[in-house]
Parts: structure tokens; C-alpha cells; sequence
């Protein structure tokens, strides 16, 4: 009888021990504390010493919203459209419902401590359940899980007030492991768990995270599934195609809100494809997104890819507080660092060089592994993806073809998944080395890990020849300013080399220690516990710390400070019938927002023709300043405040900051925000509108243009207006005129959710000026009243507790069979 041949077993290289034989409990409340840990050595002294970051978008955002909140707040009633920015912009797509979901959750929690602790426990109790699930020790997967936590981008986006990212990226891990459990089993209830933290990340708002995020899927899963086919597995794939559609639409219903919202607001917006060109045709137009060279400004560059182990290889922050030697004068103060290709930077795209080799030995030790061969394929595309308009011909397959892809902008932010992927990957690496290391595999690791030294001593030795300047920075600083600037980013890339050699070094040592059986299992994991937290702490440690942080009953008073131009404007009792517009520095600030509506501001995407606007109209005056104050007239810009005297006698100074540096005047010319007008002009094209606007004889109440209407109208203008309420939501206007009359509103125009209503029958509203509404009134007296109510707000606000509940019922439906299954 021949003997059946076996497998040879592959040889551990370690005993078995302590880290091993713990209890499985033990194990999972000792990885729990550690995981803990860094998040309290962060967020702990914000809680104690009750702190919050005042990041620059939490502040916008804070600006935007206080007039409706404060309304809100003795209304009880739900605002929906925000007129204190941009003469008026919708929010209904941003307000999401309360639901049985974790993120309502945090909301509640977020009075014991602080939202973003909770974030990133779910973050690192979701990439450390990955792993785990994924066979990875428990040890290997708190190193790759703390690291992950305290990657200093995480800090940037909580300093500046990312916080719909934060989200999402937290969020990533569990959708990641929720979809991996589902196609493994198959089964409802894995299917109903996956919905529910997908519909989670899609109800961040942040979707070009979310694309990320099917994306990393895509590439891991889509071999794996079309092999399912090609073995004839039909039942399986039948299935699983099942079980996702059901979880797919669990998914938008759950999302509803946002998903299909956003969708309809998007088209008007900066993000749909319909910018205005008055010179050439619109690659935008091509796309229906945004432009190609606005997608790609901020993109990765190959020459930045050394900043994914050297923090300040590129120069770090575009704006750091210096802490070096060289120029003791300069300590505490703020240097521009940055010299990179992108127009700023706010982060360290750095993950490390320690777990960066064991995440190439994971690919090495795990090649047969499906899961590890797509996260490396993913880490691979990522990179060239982020290289954006660097990498132009792979960009733009994606860019032109790929729905939705042309809407996003930063191509480098793909770089925040591909860090995850990584670190999933070193996870691997680390359990591949511990439990499968051969002779044979010493030639590798010692050309990998001697490749990562070799290229730091060649950074020692070439750097000098780096530019360490920007051709900007080399036209507008002198000489010795140059050259300061120079000297200070070289100390800085050197201070770094030193510290990444020391770690890179120590990491080398650890590794040729072990597989020479010089330090058993135990010290080794240790040393690289220590090592690779050093490493990325050290940077994350120096983010944390730019970060600038105040009292949060103080947030407001302190960033919102009354000045004589906001108390000016707060006494002069004109917020229901003007608005004032921001020229100079705070043209993209909501400070005066706070207090007054303008029609300037920030928002990260506003309504396309307002930005039509500002770019071919608002700066085509005629006279010394190049401001077409006859379109400030047109938007209501009672007052105008600005970083310079006006030349023209008419205006009058009312107001100054001396401490801003500010001037408020009065323009005696503008018109309310509620007006007859004299004719209506049709013209073949939106070009044709805004080129009328700018002619230096134009005037609104006498005529405005339209190019959607059969004919030409006139009317006499004479007549009384006067607005008897103004809200968010709504507009009450009385008229009263002996003839037929065209009414111009000006207010953003929206055709989604506005109803007008004239003597409560309703009416038509035009679209003129490229911007504003108008609608036609009859003689006599009349009562009118345009109300906000968008149909598809309240109609997805009814399927996300559809989606929600029956997400809840499906879990708990396929975990009751799931044990029932079990029992017998």
C-alpha cells in the first residue's frame, strides 16, 4: 500500500508562550486598554482642561450657521436654506435625520466626552477586528491598530475641522471588515451588518471618502468574485448577489437623505458641471463635474513620496511654529515649511518607515492571500491615482469615464485610505515574519530593509542639491530671506533623517536579532511595539501640537468678537432688506456672516452661479477699483466693507476696524432685496446675461435678463414693495401698484424646493440676471410668499427610517436563525 504523501508543515519560528496562551478573553480586554491608551493620551487633556480645536472650516461653519441656529433654536422650526452666505444657499442635503445608528450615538455621548473620542475608538476597535478576523494575532494587530490611531493626518483633519472626513475615515475599517464578513458568509445577517455601517460612512456626507471606500472593495473583492463564476459556483454567486442587492438598497434607503439630496443639489453646484465659460468651452461641461485643473490642484507629486517616511521631506506644513536651533530669534514663530508642488499643505502624509517593511513582507509572506494581493494592488493604483495632474494620462480614464469621479477634488486624499492599506498590510507582514520565517527568506528581507537604509544615507548625502524653495518663493523673497528659509527647511529634513535613521536602524537591528535567535518572540514584538510608536508618534506628537485649541463656552466669543463694523451693522436694523459684501481678506470668510447677511462667504460647495459671478462679473467695473457696483446694487450690497478707502464721494465711511484692518461704508445705491423692475429682456444665453450685467450703463430695476422665456416684457416699475417676514424658510412680500408687475426677489435663485405663491395661488418663478428670482404680480394690492419645501428632503426623510428599520430587523432576523442554526 503506497503511503500518501503529506504537505510539509512549515516551521514556526517561535515557542509557544504567554502572548499565545492567554486566555482568549484576556487577550481581547488587554489589546482593548492598549488600543485605548493612545486615544486618552490624545483626547483626555481636551476633556480635562475642556478644550476644543478652532480649526478654520469648524470656525466657517460656526460663521454660516449662528443666524438660522439662533432661529432655529426659538422656533423650533427646522431651517433648510441658509440665507446669511452667497445671498442664500440650500442645507437641507446637510441635515441628517436622528436614526438607531452609531453616529447618533456619538452625537448623544459627545456631552460625556468629547465626539472625536468616540470616532477614533470605533476606528481602532474596527481596524484591530479586521485584522483579528483576518487570523492576525492579537498582538501584531494592537502594534498595526495604534499606529493607524495615531498617524498624524488624523490630526490634521481634527485641528483644521474636517470632521465629516474624520468620520468617515474612522468609519472605513468597519465597512471594510463588515464587507469582508459578508462575502465570506454569506449570509443575512452579515448582509444586514454590512448595510448598516455603509449606509453609516454614506451618512458622513463625506463621499469622496466613500468612493475611496468602494473602491479599496472593488480592487480587494473583484477577483475573488468573478472567480466564483469561472469555478461554476452559481449558487454562491447567485447568493451573494442577492443578499448585496437587499443590503445595497437598505444601504440608500438608510442613506436617503444625503445620498439622493446631495445628488440634486450637486447639479447647481460647484460640483456639477455647469460653470459658466464666457471665453472657451468648459471641460467641466465634458464631465459634469468640476474642472480638471480645479479637481487636481492639490495632487500628490512622485518628488513627495519620501514624505511617507520623512515628514519634512517636502518641507512638512505649509505654516509650522518653529522649534529649531539655527534661529533661536524665530522660536514659537510661524515659518512657511512647505516647498512641495501643491499650492498648500496642511498635513504630514506620513505612515512610517517601520511598518512600511513589514507591510512589504506581508505581501511577501502572503501572496497567495487574495485579501493582502488586492490591499498591495490598491496601495499601488492609490499612489499613481494621487499623483493627479502629475500623472495625467491615468488621471484623466478616471476623471473622464468614471461616474461621479469628476466631481471630487484632491487627488491626494486617496493617500488616507492608502495609509490604512498599508497598515493592514505591515499586520500581515509582522505575522508572516514571527510564523513563517526560512533561511531562504533572508535574502529578501535583508535587501528590503537594507534598501530602506541605503535610501535615507542617500538623502544624507544628496540633499544639498534639493531646491528647497517654490519659483514663487524664489520671485518674491529677497535674497536673505530666501536663504533663511532654505537653512530652516534643511534643519528641519535633517532632524527628521537623524531620528528615521535611528528608528530604521533599531527596527533592522530587531529584525536580524530575532531570525538569528539572539531575542526571543516576546522582546521582539516589544521592540517593535516601542519603535514603530515612537516613529509615528513623534510626528503625530509635533501635528497634535499645531493644532490650536480654546475653551468651547469661549469658542464663539473669542473667534466672533463684536467690532464697530458688526455693531454698526447690528444697529442699523437693515438685515430683512440689504446685505453686505466682504472685499479683501475675509472675501472668503463667514466671520460677518456671524452677525449680518452677506453675499460673499465659504462654503466647501456653493452654488455654481454665484461663483459665475464672482468670476466674471463682481471685478468688470469700469472705474479705479474694477468693482461693478452695478451688480452690488443688483444683490442688495447696502454695505461694503473692504481693507482700503473707496475713491468714489458717494459711499460713506461708517465704520472702521482698526484691529482687523477694515472699513465699512454705505453704498446709497443698492437696491432692497424686494423690487419692481421695468422690462424683461430675452437673450439666447447665460454668456449673453452676465456680459449685459457687466456694461457700465446697467441697472436692475430697470432691466433684467432671461433666457428661458417666449417674449420680451415691459412694465412701468411704479409701485410699493415691502417685505412683512423674512426667515430662512420663507419670504412675505406686500405690493401694491396700479398695473400688472414684474417682482424681482433677490435671492438666489433654486428651481428645487421654492414655491411662490401670489394671493395663495402659485405662480411661476424666473430665473433673471443669471442668479435671482422674479415673478410676474398682478395690479392691486397682493400678498406673496416664496417658501422653501423640498419634496425630496422630507420624501428621504421618511425612506431613511424605512431603510434604517429594516436594516435593524434584517440583523436581528439573521442573528435569531443564525442561533437557532447553532443550536441544533
Amino acid at each position: 500500500m503506497s503511503k500518501i504523501k503529506q504537505e510539509p508543515k512549515i516551521q514556526t519560528k517561535s515557542k509557544v508562550d504567554f502572548l499565545d496562551n492567554l486566555n482568549g478573553n484576556y487577550k481581547e480586554l488587554i489589546a482593548f486598554i492598549l488600543i485605548l491608551l493612545p486615544i486618552l493620551m490624545l483626547y483626555l487633556p481636551y476633556q480635562i482642561d475642556n478644550v476644543r480645536p478652532l480649526g478654520s472650516d469648524y470656525l466657517a461653519s460656526v460663521g454660516q450657521t449662528h443666524q438660522w441656529n439662533e432661529f432655529q433654536k426659538q422656533t423650533g422650526e427646522q431651517v433648510l436654506w441658509n440665507p446669511n452666505i452667497f445671498m442664500g444657499e440650500p442645507i437641507y442635503s446637510r441635515i441628517t435625520p436622528k436614526i438607531i445608528s452609531f453616529d447618533t450615538l456619538f452625537t448623544l455621548l459627545d456631552s460625556v466626552f468629547y465626539w472625536v473620542f468616540w470616532y477614533f475608538l470605533l476606528g481602532g476597535i474596527g481596524f484591530y477586528a479586521l485584522l483579528r478576523y483576518k487570523k492576525i494575532d492579537w498582538y501584531i494587530a494592537v502594534i498595526a491598530t495604534i499606529v493607524f490611531l495615531l498617524l498624524p493626518d488624523w490630526q490634521a483633519l481634527v485641528g483644521t475641522g474636517h470632521n465629516s472626513k474624520l468620520r468617515a475615515i474612522m468609519i472605513l475599517p468597519s465597512f471594510i471588515l463588515s464587507f469582508t464578513y459578508f462575502f465570506d458568509k454569506k449570509t443575512w445577517l452579515s448582509a444586514g451588518i454590512f448595510a448598516f455601517f455603509f449606509a453609516m460612512l454614506n451618512r458622513t456626507h463625506h463621499f469622496q471618502i466613500v468612493f475611496y471606500g468602494i473602491m479599496i472593495l472593488f480592487v480587494v473583492f473583484i477577483y475573488p468574485t468573478i472567480k466564483m463564476l469561472f469555478e461554476k459556483k452559481y449558487k454562491d454567486f447567485g447568493l451573494l448577489i442577492a443578499q448585496f442587492s437587499v443590503a445595497l438598497i437598505l444601504t440608500f434607503l438608510t442613506a436617503a437623505q444625503p445620498l439622493f439630496t446631495t445628488n440634486e443639489y450637486s447639479k447647481y453646484s460647484t460640483r456639477g458641471g455647469n460653470a459658466l465659460e464666457m471665453d472657451k468651452t468648459s471641460t467641466e461641461q465634458k464631465t459634469s463635474g468640476v474642472s480638471f485643473d480645479y479637481a487636481t490642484m492639490w495632487s500628490f507629486s512622485p518628488n513627495e513620496i519620501m514624505d511617507f517616511f520623512i515628514p519634512h521631506f517636502s518641507g512638512g506644513l505649509s505654516n509650522e511654529l518653529y522649534d529649531g536651533e539655527k534661529y533661536p530669534q524665530l522660536k514659537g514663530r510661524e515659518i512657511p515649511t512647505y516647498w512641495g508642488d501643491k499650492p498648500s499643505n496642511g498635513n504630514y502624509a506620513t505612515v512610517g518607515i517601520t511598518l512600511f517593511i513589514f507591510a512589504i513582507f506581508g505581501v511577501y509572506y502572503y501572496k497567495k492571500s487574495k485579501f493582502v494581493i488586492g490591499l498591495a494592488i490598491f496601495v499601488l493604483f492609490s499612489i499613481l491615482l494621487s499623483f493627479g495632474k502629475n500623472f495625467p494620462s491615468f488621471y484623466e480614464l478616471f476623471f473622464n469615464y468614471l461616474p461621479y469621479f469628476s466631481k471630487f477634488r484632491a487627488p491626494s486624499m486617496i493617500l488616507n485610505v492608502t495609509f490604512i492599506a498599508i497598515l493592514l498590510l505591515s499586520g500581515f507582514g509582522l505575522q508572516g515574519l514571527i510564523k513563517n520565517y526560512k533561511k531562504e527568506d533572508l535574502k529578501f528581507i535583508s535587501a528590503i530593509v537594507g534598501l530602506a537604509i541605503l535610501s535615507l544615507v542617500y538623502i544624507f548625502i544628496g540633499y544639498e542639491s534639493f531646491q528647497f524653495s517654490t519659483l514663487r518663493e524664489q520671485q518674491n523673497y529677497d535674497a536673505n530671506t530666501l536663504n533663511a528659509l532654505k537653512e530652516i527647511r534643511i534643519e528641519l529634513l535633517l532632524a527628521d533623517l537623524n531620528k528615521i535613521m535611528i528608528f530604521t536602524l533599531g527596527i533592522a537591528a530587531a529584525i536580524f536579532l530575532f531570525i538569528f535567535n539572539k531575542i526571543d518572540k516576546i522582546l521582539f514584538v516589544l521592540l517593535v511595539l516601542v519603535i514603530s510608536v515612537l516613529e509615528i508618534s513623534n510626528i503625530s506628537i509635533k501635528a497634535y501640537n499645531q493644532i490650536s485649541l480654546q475653551n468651547p463656552d469661549k469658542l464663539e466669543e473669542s473667534a466672533f468678537q463684536p467690532t464697530h463694523i458688526t455693531n454698526y451693522l447690528k444697529n442699523s436694523k437693515t438685515v430683512e432688506k440689504y446685505r453686505a459684501i466682504v472685499i479683501g481678506n475675509d472675501f472668503t470668510s463667514n466671520y460677518y456672516a456671524y452677525f449680518y447677511p452677506l453675499i460673499t462667504g465659504y462654503s466647501a460647495i456653493k452654488m455654481q452661479a454665484i461663483q459665475d459671478i464672482f468670476e466674471h462679473s463682481l471685478f468688470k467695473g469700469s472705474d479705479e477699483t474694477r468693482i461693478n457696483w452695478n451688480l452690488i446694487n443688483m444683490l442688495s450690497g447696502k454695505w461694503i466693507i473692504l481693507n482700503q478707502q473707496l475713491p468714489d464721494t458717494n459711499f460713506t465711511l461708517r465704520a472702521v476696524d482698526q484691529a482687523r484692518k477694515e472699513l465699512l461704508y454705505e453704498n446709497p445705491n443698492a437696491l432692497p432685496k424686494a423690487y419692481f423692475t421695468k422690462n424683461l429682456v430675452v437673450v439666447k444665453s447665460e454668456k449673453e446675461v452676465v456680459a449685459n450685467i457687466n456694461k457700465p450703463n446697467f441697472s436692475a430695476d430697470s432691466v433684467v435678463y432671461a433666457t428661458n422665456q417666449p417674449n420680451n416684457l415691459s412694465f412701468s416699475g411704479k409701485g410699493n414693495v415691502a417685505i412683512s417676514e423674512y426667515t430662512p424658510n420663507l419670504v412675505k412680500i406686500i405690493t401694491d401698484s396700479d398695473e400688472n408687475q414684474l417682482l424681482v426677489l433677490a435671492e438666489m435663485y433654486y428651481p428645487k424646493g421654492w414655491i411662490a405663491k401670489v394671493n395663495g395661488k402659485e405662480t411661476e418663478i424666473l430665473k433673471v440676471n443669471h442668479l435671482l428670482r422674479a415673478i410676474q404680480v398682478p395690479k392691486g394690492k397682493n400678498e406673496i410668499e416664496f417658501s422653501f419645501e423640498p419634496e425630496s428632503y422630507r420624501t428621504a426623510t421618511s425612506l431613511v427610517w424605512i431603510g434604517n428599520l429594516g436594516t435593524i430587523l434584517l440583523i436581528a432576523v439573521g442573528f435569531f436563525f443564525q442561533m437557532k442554526s447553532k443550536g441544533k
